[in-house]
């Protein structure tokens, strides 16, 4: 934020002859209107709950950030993509984690995925226990969207406590955690996928932090401090900012120069001055806010009526044995839905086969699913009766057929014509045997009823054709 306020301050383009300020406060907490109610925007780089969504109540609040519901979108995507329809959702006893799990169950309704365990956490979380109940549900697949540190409790334990062989699906507050990375054993725990926000380069942004390094922050000892908004930030290195997830750095950049962007338009700046006899207002900006269209690093700043970004994307990243987040794949919301994903790049722990994560394996041929439980991932298989039988897996219907039959083929009936030579001879062959033409269609009638595919209309006609070949029989043979 303090780079970005200083590249603003130093354009001639941006807001000439303003000079902006600022102040920096800690505000982490749970969805609240308080700021629409006096009509304060507020532009947000990293507010995920889908609350924020709703205008009615937070007509003033924008977001530069990814919210929930995308994430959760990518995350049921992955989950299809490899068929895993057995999953654990982990998340924080939060704001966050409710608007998490409530997204992704509204989500996997009409799927095939279903949720064999949830847990919300907190800071007196017993893992051990969770991982023990997890492990009784048989889980390979767990979903852990939880924030940051959350999610370092999580893998450490599951470190420490040897759990193995599992997928891990990161959201996109901790995918990115360079810590994580390369913590001793994380290669035993099994795979770990994540989703994540582009991370955008920024130019002179670690010149900037090397440069300032020793500056105090606080560069307003005098103000009376309120609110407990103390914070000695000296012993943060540069190196350490750097290591922090880079995803986040464009949207904190580019939330402050939308504001200026909307400031300079509000002002009816141009020709390298702004009108100073303007008078600013909130509800000014924030409709200058609405409509702005920017580009930024060759990205585009737009929001959608709903107060997000339009030009939404993510990344599907893999941790891969060298400690880095690989990416193996991406999903794009705009202009249309795009879903790409190489699992050819994905190095499984499971000596290369993709793992697999379900309650009940399917039914082989000629059995049907009878559910056992609240769960359709989890059922028994019981052989079709005689004259049933299923020929698609998974297939609820029976369809009738031969009791000997195990195979849904369909039975053809074949009919004789006057000009088939192969079917005169074999009628030939067979005409001693024949009573006469009611038993033989008689026997037509039981073969029929046995068929699969029963084609009445042609049965019709080639019966009457095969009754005028018997009043003719003198054209059957010479």
């Amino acid at each position: 934020m303090r780079f970005s306020v200083e590249q603003i301050n130093n354009s001639t383009n941006l807001l000439p002859n303003v000079h902006l300020g600022y102040e920096i406060f800690d505000q982490c907490l749970d969805a609240e209107s308080f700021p629409s109610i006096l009509n304060l925007m507020s532009v947000s780089y990293g507010a995920g709950s889908s609350a924020f969504s709703d205008k009615s109540k937070f007509t003033s609040f924008l977001r530069m950030g990814h919210a929930n519901k995308g994430t959760i979108e990518v995350i049921a995507s992955i989950l299809q993509h490899f068929n895993w329809r057995w999953v654990a959702f982990l998340k924080r006893d939060d704001t966050y984690g409710i608007d998490g799990l409530e997204l992704f169950m509204k989500r996997i309704e009409k799927t095939n995925i279903c949720l064999a365990y949830t847990y919300s956490l907190n800071d007196n979380t017993n893992y051990s226990q969770i991982f023990k109940q997890i492990e009784a549900q048989k889980v390979k697949v767990i979903i852990v969207f939880v924030p940051k540190l959350t999610a370092e409790a999580i893998i450490e334990s599951a470190v420490h406590l040897n759990i193995t062989d599992k997928v891990w699906i990161a959201a996109d507050t901790w995918s990115l955690n360079k810590r994580l990375h390369k913590l001793k054993g994380i290669r035993h725990i099994g795979t770990v996928i994540g989703v994540s926000q582009p991370v955008i380069p920024i130019p002179g942004f670690s010149e900037f932090l090397y440069s300032t390094r020793g500056r105090v922050l606080h560069e307003y000892t005098k103000q009376n401090l309120f609110c407990n908004q103390v914070c000695n930030c000296s012993g943060l290195s540069p190196e350490e900012v750097i290591s922090l997830d880079p995803s986040f750095s464009f949207y904190v950049y580019s939330a402050v120069y939308a504001i200026a962007h909307a400031l300079h338009n509000a002002l009816q700046c141009g020709a390298g001055k702004c009108d100073s006899n303007v008078t600013v207002y909130p509800h000014m900006i924030l409709a200058e806010l609405k409509k702005s269209k920017f580009k930024l690093l060759n990205q585009t700043v737009e929001f959608d009526e709903n107060g997000q970004p339009r030009y939404t994307s993510y990344r599907i990243v893999f941790w891969n044995s060298n400690g880095d987040a690989q990416e193996v794949g991406y999903y794009e919301v705009y202009p249309s839905s795009r879903f790409l994903l190489n699992s050819t790049e994905i190095q499984w722990h499971t000596e290369g086969e993709v793992p697999t994560s379900v309650c009940t394996q399917e039914c082989p041929v000629g059995y049907k699913k009878k559910q056992e439980g609240i769960h359709t991932c989890c059922f028994s298989c019981e052989i079709c009766q005689n004259g049933t039988f299923i020929n698609v897996t998974g297939e609820e219907l029976h369809k009738k057929t031969l009791p000997e039959d195990i195979h849904c083929t369909c039975k053809v009936l074949f009919f004789c014509t006057f000009i088939d030579s192969v079917c005169l001879c074999v009628v030939k062959q067979r005409i001693p045997t024949l009573v006469s033409p009611a038993l033989m269609l008689n026997g037509l009638q039981r073969e029929a009823r046995h068929a699969a595919c029963r084609w009445w209309s042609l049965y019709r006609s080639q019966t009457l054709e095969l009754w005028s070949s018997w009043l003719l029989p003198w054209s059957w043979w010479d």
